[in-house]
């Protein structure tokens, strides 16, 4: 494990930065264990289009997709509906390989005040 300059100046700082940074990288590798113990592989149309070989989903594959799943205010009446876009199929391998659930499509129902 390589570590980079760390821009704080009390050892108390130091330690906490590097054990945070130390439980990330546990975290990661703990998740790129279970996607490779349950066999998951990367889907991408550069594979179906035989660009790239096929190769097992990676922690970093997946994430990246993960970051693109959005909550979208819809407005309806007096309501706010909070729906969330769809997880793609990488995204979702993530989900099931650490054994958590998607969260819901409708992900929070919010009455509108009144404003004086």
């Amino acid at each position: 494990m390589r570590a980079r300059p760390v821009f704080h100046w009390t050892d108390r700082r130091i330690v906490g930065h590097l054990t945070l940074c130390f439980l990330a990288y546990l975290c990661e590798a703990q998740m790129t264990k279970s996607l490779r113990d349950k066999g998951f592989m990367l889907e991408s149309p550069a594979i179906d289009h035989n660009i790239i070989k096929p190769r097992a989903l990676s922690v970093v594959e997946a994430m990246r997709e993960l970051q693109e799943v959005r909550a979208i205010p819809v407005k309806i009446r007096s309501h706010t509906i909070w729906v969330r876009t769809d997880i793609s199929g990488n995204a979702a391998k993530l989900f099931s390989a650490i054994g958590l659930k998607p969260p819901p499509k409708v992900l929070n129902l919010a009455k509108k005040t009144k404003s004086c």
